[in-house]
Order: structure tokens, then C-alpha cells, then sequence
């Protein structure tokens, strides 16, 4: 581990920014309903939260995950939809990418952009309207079209929007304004070695600073950036890090960075990025891992998946008492693997969505890792909404479902988007914001008691 007090290379160009008047938002015209479509679902209690140990609370759904960073949401919708619902409130036309949207009280930001471009983007969280709009070249550009675009999902912590491009590129800006207040190259500061897809981790955010895989060449696994200036805090020793965003947790008073490398499981201490411990999950290691781990507070378990090769899903728990918290291999699920989406997990289950076209949706035991139930849908990504749950297939299908110990029933659905919805969506209050490759659509859940005829 070495601490490192450096300067950033700080860029406010007043050029960059782009402070648009507000536009008209494109009304949505209606989708047509498409036939009954069977989706994957992921379930997630609000109560089994990861510690973010940020020095503000902040407010909105302002980070990958949500609030809580577990994809969840206290709102419940109601329980049946009319054929208009959910309503679609305004659509705007934005460009690639995988980064999901976040909520500020008064904003929307998104960051997209596709063939060269990188933007981010404000929006007004009611009509739609572009407050501001930064662009910039991006100096990589993704070897598919469909991988191509911003993957990561920026951080609103107060008065500052934090965000990594495909290009891993970091920058910060004043969230209401759109200035630029730092600039951070780590492809030149710390030799990285870009995926085939560009970078894609989200930051997690920790009292002052925010943390993020390094992908470095034999070093660093991972770096702190401070948030006032972007300077760089410490970076930790090597591992081969990943796509993958880390967590936060806290483990007998013990915080914890947990970062999911391409071939271990990481965790670090925030403060200073010490190894506390190294856990070893496959012998080759892995381009394409993306899976953020799960944290079950009260099982003291972290739970993670990956597709391209033999493991597939791993869970590890923290023995009590253990002195150094550490984690212990708990079991493993070789038939889920999970590729991009979230997986969740209730007071007994993992829920997932298994690989393929159009894919299983399958739940394993949380205590020995046994599949309880499988059920075949298409890939989706998914919120919890109170004892409910929303699945985003990749077809643009909005699924509402129950989750129930042996399966999980579909209440009700509407298509909203086109094909390739691989994003997680955010949900502040009864607004669901969710896009596709070239949309960004607001769309207000119906409350309970609510639903028109």
C-alpha cells in the first residue's frame, strides 16, 4: 500500500460547458403492449444496506444502486396497471451507453454519448427540459456499437457530480451550474489497461473521497480521489481489477472497500487502501467481469457472479468473532452465471438472471447455495419497490411482479423502451427514469388505489 499526496491536473474550461436553454421535451407517443413476455426479477431488502460513509447524506437516488446502494425503493405501486400506465411524462433522444441515470431534488443527470462522444447531461426532473450539457471527445471508442458509450454510473454527492468515461477519464462538476472543477486522466497518471469494452466501474463514495478500480498494468488495483480537488489519496497495492463497481460495508466495526477483480474478491480499508484481505475466486483471469457484489448484513455474506468461466456464483461469509474481519468461502452455484445485469438478495434467496437468450431467472438458498426454482425470461435489470419489484427486460418490457418463495408471479406490464434496455433504471418517489441505447424516458408509477379504468 502506498499513500500518495499529488496534485491533479485541474481543467475548468468555460467553453466545454454547454448551458442550453430549455428545450421542449418530446412527448412520448404510446408503445403498443407486446405479447405476454416472461422477464427476470432481483429482490432486494432495503434493511440489508452496504455502509457508504459519505461525509454528507445525500439525497435522491444519487449513486449506482440507489440510496442504499441495494436497488431498492420504500415506493410501492399499485398492484394492476391500466393499458396507459405506467404514464410516460416526457422522453428525450440521448446518445449510447450503459450509465444509469441519478436523481437530484431538482435534476435528472445522465451520462451518454456514442461514436467519439461524451456527454453529460441535465436534465429538469419534471418536464425533461436540458438545464446544462457538458460535451467532450472521447479518445475510445468500444469494438462493438452496442458495448459503445458510457458504461459507468456517476455520483451526486451535494453540490458535486462525479463521473468516468469509457475512456476512464474522471471528472467532477458543479451540479447545478455544469462547471467544470477537475479533471482526472488515469489512463495517463496510472497506465491502464482499457477492456475491449472501456471502462465501466461506478464510483463508491466514502466520507471525502470517492474510490475507483484502477485497471492498472501490475498496479494499482484501485485508487481515492479526493472530492474538493480530485487529488489522488492513496492507491492500493496490485490486483487485477475490473468492470466491476466496488461496495462498501462494514464488518464488526471494521469499514471495508470490497472491490471484484477479475480473478479475487478484494477488500480494502477506505482510509488509507491497506489490503485487509485477498480471496482468491478463479485461477484465469476474467476481461469481462461486471458484477457488483451483494452484501447480506445479517448473514454477515457477500455474494457475487460471473459468467466466462467454471465458478459462477460465489457467496463468502465474514465467521463472528474472527478477530481481522475476513470472509470464508460459503459454497458455490455453478449453474447461474450472471453477465450484465444486478442481482439482489431477500432474507433467504439470491435472485439472478441466468446467461443466455432468453435466458432463466433462478433463485439459490442463501444458506447452501441450492437452486430453489428456475424460471426462463428474458435478461432484465430490477428494482425493489416496497414488497414488489420492477423488471426491465431487454426488449423495453416494464414488468411489475410478486416475488414469492417458489416463484415470481408477473402482476402487470408495458413496453417502454426498444431493444437493448440493459440499464438499471432509478426511481425516486413514484418516477421511474429508464432508458435504451437512444432514449431517456420519465414515466410515473401508478400509487395503489390509483390505477384508471
Amino acid at each position: 500500500m502506498t499513500v500518495i499526496d499529488e496534485q491533479p491536473s485541474v481543467k475548468n474550461d468555460p467553453t466545454e460547458i454547454s448551458k442550453a436553454p430549455p428545450k421542449s421535451p418530446r412527448r412520448a407517443v404510446g408503445i403498443a403492449h407486446p405479447p405476454a413476455l416472461a422477464t427476470l426479477i432481483l429482490l432486494c431488502p432495503a434493511a440489508l444496506s452496504s455502509s457508504s460513509g459519505a461525509s454528507t447524506e445525500p439525497s435522491g437516488w444519487w449513486r449506482w444502486g440507489g440510496p442504499d446502494a441495494d436497488f431498492s425503493s420504500p415506493f410501492e405501486p399499485s398492484r394492476s396497471w391500466s393499458e396507459r400506465e405506467p404514464a410516460v411524462l416526457w422522453e428525450r433522444v440521448v446518445g449510447g451507453g450503459h450509465s444509469s441515470p441519478v436523481i437530484g431534488a431538482d435534476l435528472v443527470y445522465l451520462h451518454h454519448g456514442s461514436q467519439g462522444s461524451d456527454v453529460v447531461e441535465a436534465f429538469d426532473r419534471i418536464t425533461g427540459a436540458t438545464l446544462w450539457r457538458q460535451q467532450r471527445v472521447s479518445r475510445y471508442t468500444a469494438h462493438l456499437s452496442r458495448y459503445d458509450g458510457p458504461h459507468s454510473t456517476p455520483a451526486l454527492v451535494g453540490d458535486r457530480l462525479f463521473v468516468v468515461g469509457i475512456d476512464a477519464v474522471a471528472r467532477a462538476f458543479s451540479a447545478g451550474s455544469g462547471a467544470l472543477l477537475w479533471t482526472r486522466d488515469l489512463i495517463a497518471e496510472h497506465d491502464l489497461a482499457l477492456p475491449q469494452s472501456g471502462y465501466a466501474a461506478s464510483p463508491a463514495v466514502w466520507r471525502d473521497r470517492i474510490l475507483l478500480p484502477a485497471l492498472g498494468r501490475g498496479a494499482p488495483g484501485a485508487i481515492a480521489l479526493e472530492q474538493a480537488s480530485g487529488r489522488t489519496v492513496w492507491q492500493s497495492e496490485p490486483f487485477p481489477s475490473s468492470h466491476a463497481s466496488p461496495i462498501l460495508i462494514t464488518v464488526d466495526g471494521q469499514e471495508q472497500a470490497v472491490f471484484h477483480g477479475m480473478n479475487e474478491l478484494v477488500g480494502l480499508r477506505p482510509e488509507d487502501g491497506g489490503t485487509l484481505w485477498r480471496r482468491e475466486l478463479r485461477t484465469d483471469a476474467a476481461d469481462n467481469v461486471s458484477f457488483t457484489p451483494l452484501w447480506h448484513r445479517g448473514r454477515r455474506m457477500l455474494v457475487l457472479s460471473h459468467r466466462f468461466d467454471s465458478t459462477g456464483t460465489q457467496a463468502f461469509v465474514f465467521p463472528p468473532g474472527s478477530g481481522t474481519p475476513e470472509p470464508e468461502p460459503a459454497w458455490t452455484q455453478r449453474r447461474l452465471k450472471v453477465e450484465h445485469g444486478n442481482g439482489v438478495v431477500t432474507d433467504e434467496l439470491l435472485i439472478a438472471s441466468h446467461l443466455g437468450s432468453p435466458g432463466f431467472l433462478v433463485a439459490v438458498e442463501l444458506d447452501s447455495g441450492a437452486i430453489r426454482w428456475r424460471r426462463r425470461m428474458p435478461k432484465a435489470t430490477l428494482l425493489r419497490t416496497g414488497p414488489l419489484a420492477l423488471a426491465l427486460d431487454e426488449l423495453g418490457t416494464l414488468h411489475l411482479l410478486d416475488p414469492g418463495p417458489d416463484a415470481a408471479e408477473v402482476l402487470a406490464r408495458r413496453r417502454l423502451l426498444g431493444e437493448g434496455a440493459w440499464t438499471v433504471p432509478a426511481l425516486w418517489r413514484e418516477t421511474l427514469y429508464l432508458r435504451d441505447a437512444t432514449r431517456l424516458i420519465a414515466a410515473r408509477l401508478p400509487r395503489p388505489a390509483e390505477t384508471s379504468p
